[in-house]
């Protein structure tokens, strides 16, 4: 009851003074020793304090209404914050932390030991895992370090230019490489065996030349003759057999072959000659 009478009379000095914090305080101080001598001279239980409490912030709180606030609704208010701030610290510790003025990422900031957040230094850049950093270097995403490489699994194969490449695609294309390389590499061989093949000939075919070159040729006052002759070019050897005949004074025939490794050279001539 006293209790309720010390709140009326704070009650009753805040309504009538609303112009200085002086009058407030003097009417605030008389009325807590108002609330002090009640609070003396009752014996009763916390029941009956809390109630007579209750009624005299009731009457604290009609007091206050040209103040537009409330004793009842400031420690609602000052409880309500109590609990945004256990939330807030709640949600800092569970939650990723992100820089201010750097938009790189770090994981599991409960972590301690070889667990700790992981602290990324470039620009737009995500180190995850334990220990992992991107090495200063911007937009790029890191799951180790040096030394410490990790594998990222799961990777479903790449569709777009920009899209990672899993183990499946990059053996895919290997096969298949290494399938026409196979085809390509028999066409170079094919091809390499004809140009040794072609090379042989030509060298047989100048060395069978040269040795249908060498038969002397026939006299003038001999009507028939018959001669071999022989070379070589580059490791080819070649023979070659002449016959020449006098058909005229003037007019001379001969017909030759020459003859190296499986190549054969045939040839035949006139000559018709005077004064």
């Amino acid at each position: 009851s006293s209790l309720s009478t010390g709140i009326g009379s704070l009650s009753t000095g805040l309504s009538s003074t609303n112009s200085s914090l002086t009058s407030l305080s003097t009417s605030t101080s008389t009325a807590i020793n108002s609330l002090s001598t009640g609070l003396s001279s009752t014996n009763s239980n916390l029941t009956s304090l809390s109630t007579s409490t209750s009624t005299g912030i009731g009457s604290l709180s009609t007091g206050l209404s040209s103040t537009n606030s409330t004793v009842a609704s400031l420690s609602t208010g000052v409880t309500n914050l109590g609990d945004q701030v256990n939330q807030l610290s709640t949600t800092i510790n569970n939650n990723t932390t992100r820089s201010a003025n750097n938009t790189a990422v770090a994981a599991d900031m409960n972590g301690t030991g070889s667990d700790r957040p992981t602290v990324t230094a470039g620009s737009n850049s995500v180190a995850i895992g334990a220990n992992s950093t991107d090495g200063g270097r911007s937009n790029v995403v890191s799951v180790g370090s040096p030394g410490s490489e990790r594998q990222i699994t799961n990777v479903a194969p790449g569709t777009q230019g920009t899209d990672a490449v899993n183990v499946n695609q990059l053996t895919q294309v290997q096969t298949t490489l290494s399938t026409a390389l196979s085809g390509q590499q028999a066409q170079i061989n094919s091809l390499g065996s004809q140009l040794q093949q072609t090379d042989q000939m030509a060298k047989q075919g100048i060395a069978a030349v040269g040795a249908m070159a060498s038969i002397p040729q026939l006299d003038r006052d001999a009507n028939f003759g018959m001669g071999v002759g022989t070379a070589t070019f580059l490791g080819q050897k070649a023979m070659a057999v002449n016959m020449q005949a006098r058909i005229t004074e003037n007019l001379k025939a001969s017909i030759n072959g020459g003859f190296s490794g499986g190549q054969k050279v045939i040839g035949a001539g006139m000559l018709y000659q005077w004064k």
